[in-house]
């Protein structure tokens, strides 16, 4: 084969550029410490680190998401905390208010400051978080929840939760809309209310249209909250009234439990006992359940069972203490949905209106409650404030649950972010004793290409003629 001159210059000539190149393209990886420079580096480690790497974003801003959740989170946990102490501040002042020694100006000046409570709740009700929207208006960030009016507030906002997604399959609340936290609190024991209904003098089966709340209890009973035996009795009841041999015509309007009690002069000493009826809304028809007078114990758990009318058993028991008068009466009603607001405001509105000082000889109250019906009003109030704070700490549960669960998913991502850089690292970092010798060696060849160039761009025929 001949090869001449050109072919031995040209083949030197692209041997030296192609070891340039190389050392060029080592320089460089040793310059970025990276092993892949172009996907033709490595085609596969390139097509793994593609999609380690949208994985390591997704990661990423999950992990800013879980960020904002906690800071959203914590400053609504915050607020829940300032509720919960306001609210145990205010219990504490009915507390003190029910006791019935105070002066009319002491019980003035527990209202006024229950007063300062009150707006202090709505401000709280109210609050905004650092880019000014409200933390309890659900979607309606912009638009101030609540509005107050004669009987408490009004809710403006909606039930909107507002979700951030913190992992693949979780979307996290980061709010909790007003109703849910304000609203939507049972009121009584969260089945059933009690209160003193008034006194029906003489005790008729069917009373008259407003009897039954004029005038008001004339004894020293006290009802307390009662409590549910068998919720399935109890739920039974309220959804079949007919089975409380109640009218088939309105069977809808009896949906509350009366007690009434009377006073038997016919035995020595006389004898306290009670009647169990059903009762419209109106109070205006009632139905015994019970066939004869049922004995009373002060402070004895009445259980509403043992009727000898269908059903057998309500499911539910109360307690009345000290000695109801003669046709005095308390009530029980399905409890139902009463916010925080109008549980404050009857509180109030209970301790501005007082004691009354005196009867007039028909029984009826001078100049406010009687005693016996203040505490009776108050311990109610009592109850239903209680609810509230029970529903508070219930929100303050659920938003510490949801801290703690981002921490551990926040611990998850921090775990997968550092895999992710390692499997990048392994994927695209340098191997630098590695990169080194064969830079080195790719001098060498370099400069021996050259040399060799150097030699064989010399030979030459005139070079010898």
């Amino acid at each position: 084969m001949r090869v001449s001159t050109s072919q031995i210059f040209d083949s030197g000539y692209r041997g030296i550029g192609s070891n340039q190149f190389d050392l060029f393209k080592l320089q460089n990886h040793l310059s970025t410490g990276r092993r892949m420079l172009a996907p033709e580096d490595d085609p596969v480690a390139a097509a793994q680190a593609l999609v380690v790497t949208q994985s390591q974003s997704v990661n990423g801003q999950y992990l800013t998401n879980q960020a904002d959740a906690k800071d959203r989170l914590g400053v609504l946990d915050g607020q829940l905390q300032s509720l919960n102490n306001l609210l145990q501040h205010v219990r504490e002042r009915v507390v003190q208010a029910g006791n019935t020694s105070l002066t009319g100006a002491d019980r003035s000046y527990i209202a006024d400051e229950l007063e300062s409570r009150f707006s202090e709740l709505l401000g709280l009700a109210n609050a905004q978080d650092a880019t000014g929207n409200y933390l309890f208006s659900g979607y309606q960030g912009t638009l101030k929840p609540f509005a107050q009016t004669t009987t408490g507030a009004s809710y403006q906002g909606d039930e909107g939760v507002r979700l951030l997604q913190v992992e693949a399959a979780r979307d996290m609340p980061t709010n909790i809309s007003g109703i849910e936290l304000f609203g939507r609190i049972m009121n009584g024991n969260g089945s059933f209310k009690t209160s003193a209904s008034g006194n029906v003098v003489p005790l008729p089966v069917v009373p008259a249209a407003g009897a039954v709340n004029s005038p008001p209890n004339l004894g020293t009973g006290i009802i307390d909250q009662g409590s549910v035996r068998d919720i399935t009795a109890w739920n039974a009841a309220l959804a079949s009234p007919t089975a409380l041999a109640v009218p088939a015509t309105v069977p809808q309007e009896y949906l509350d439990i009366e007690l009434r009690f009377s006073v038997n002069n016919a035995v020595t000493p006389p004898l306290t006992e009670y009647n169990v009826f059903t009762v419209n809304k109106a109070r205006t028809v009632a139905t015994q359940l019970n066939a004869a007078p049922l004995a009373y114990t002060p402070g004895q758990a009445i259980n509403l069972n043992g009727l000898t009318t269908t059903p057998a058993d309500l499911g539910i028991s109360v307690s009345v203490s000290g000695n109801p008068a003669n046709g005095d009466s308390f009530l029980l009603t399905s409890s139902v949905n009463q916010d925080i607001f109008t549980t404050l405001r009857n509180t109030i509105n209970t301790i501005r209106q007082g004691v009354a000082p005196s009867l007039d000889p028909t029984g009826n109250v001078i100049g406010g409650i009687s005693p016996i019906e203040y505490s009776n009003r108050l311990a109610g109030n009592l109850q239903d404030m209680s609810n509230a704070l029970e529903n508070v700490n219930r929100m303050q549960s659920t938003v510490g649950a949801r801290l703690h669960e981002l921490g551990a998913l926040s611990n998850t991502g921090e775990d997968k972010k550092l895999q992710y850089a390692t499997s990048l690292s392994a994927l695209q970092d340098l191997d630098y004793a590695k990169a080194i010798s064969d830079l080195t060696r790719k001098q060498m060849q370099l400069e021996a290409a050259q040399i060799s160039f150097k030699q064989t761009s010399q030979l030459s025929l005139f070079s010898i003629l």
